[in-house]
This record gives C-alpha cells, sequence and structure tokens, in this order.
C-alpha cells in the first residue's frame, strides 16, 4: 500500500509536536508520520536527506537563483536573518504573489517574541523589503487567509508602535531600584 503525503497530517517530528490535537480522553495524540512526496531538505532529523545543490551557499549567490517549474518562474532571495537565519523570499512574478513565512500573520498579531524570531532587528525590517516586490497576494504561513499590502503595512505600524512604547518605558523608568531590591537575575 503506498502512502500519500497529507497536508493536514504534518510529515517532520517538530512539526507532529506542534500539530498536536486532543483526543476523547483529553489525550494529546500524536499523528502517524506520512512520508513527505520528496526528500525533506538535510537536517539532523534527516542527516541522509539530500540538500539542494546550487554550487556553493545559497547566500553566495547572486543575482538570487529563478526557477523554471512547469513553465512557471519562481524567485528565491534571502535578505538576511528574520524570523530564523534562513527564511527566504519566493517570489511568483507570473501570479503576483509573494510567499514569505513567519513574519506577517495576516489579521493576527505576532505571537510571544515577535514569532519566536531568531533576530529581532532583522524581523523588524523584513517587511519592508516584503513591500519592495510587485505582489498583490502574500502566502506568510500557517493562517487561513491569504495577505495583502494591508495586512503588511498594519503589522508595520504595530510594530513600530511597540518600538516606541519600549522607548518611552525605558526613558521613564529607573530600574535601579528594583535591581537594589531583587538583586540579579541568574
Amino acid at each position: 500500500m503506498e502512502n500519500h503525503w497529507n497536508p493536514e497530517t504534518p510529515a517532520h517530528p517538530d512539526d507532529r509536536q506542534r500539530h498536536r490535537s486532543p483526543s476523547r480522553r483529553g489525550q494529546v495524540q500524536l499523528p502517524s508520520p506520512v512520508p513527505h512526496p520528496r526528500p525533506a531538505l538535510q537536517t539532523p532529523a534527516y542527516p541522509a536527506a539530500p540538500a539542494p545543490r546550487l554550487g556553493g551557499t545559497f547566500r553566495a549567490h547572486r543575482p538570487w537563483p529563478t526557477l523554471e517549474i512547469g513553465g512557471e518562474r519562481v524567485e528565491l532571495a534571502w535578505h538576511g536573518p528574520n524570523h530564523s537565519p534562513d527564511n527566504i523570499y519566493i517570489h511568483f512574478p507570473d501570479h503576483d504573489t509573494l510567499m514569505f513565512i513567519d513574519v506577517v500573520n495576516a489579521g493576527w498579531i505576532p505571537i510571544y517574541n515577535l514569532n519566536l524570531s531568531d533576530d529581532v532587528i532583522g524581523y523588524t525590517g523584513a517587511p519592508a523589503i516584503a513591500l519592495d516586490y510587485p505582489w498583490t497576494h502574500l502566502i506568510s504561513g500557517h493562517l487561513g487567509r491569504v495577505a495583502t499590502r494591508e495586512d503588511v503595512a498594519m503589522h508595520q505600524q504595530y510594530i513600530a508602535d511597540i518600538e516606541a512604547s519600549s522607548r518611552e518605558a525605558l526613558a521613564s523608568v529607573n530600574p535601579g531600584p528594583i535591581f537594589q531590591h531583587y538583586g540579579d537575575n541568574v
């Protein structure tokens, strides 16, 4: 019996942990792994999987690679770390679409720690880079709808409000007495 990939069932062990669903008895049931239709990228969890070959590192490629798949153009670009060190911009110019995952959450605010970002400065600057691309539709991941340029602008305003409020709070609070009272936080 051949296994087929089911988009509702995560194929990576980390994804299975994140997509837990409660059972009837209130315990957590993890879905059984379903093989992905293509080999996964090489990771510590899958060391034998073949890594894509671009002739050196992806970062070394300028201009960025453009793929032709089934007659469709797909432009790949890495503009530095943001949500994660390897998060890239995937542009579908013939479809007026950009795919950029885990930075802008269409219709939602970022979850704690700015979507668990590895690079806060890169994360806060990434939406401006996304807006430099010509697109109408943004595939931003995890949510049920496609984002718009207005979603990106709202995200930028939300982050700007957090930055301004943080600067104001840091300028108006003297942390010295708090540190003296509570001591080192180790």
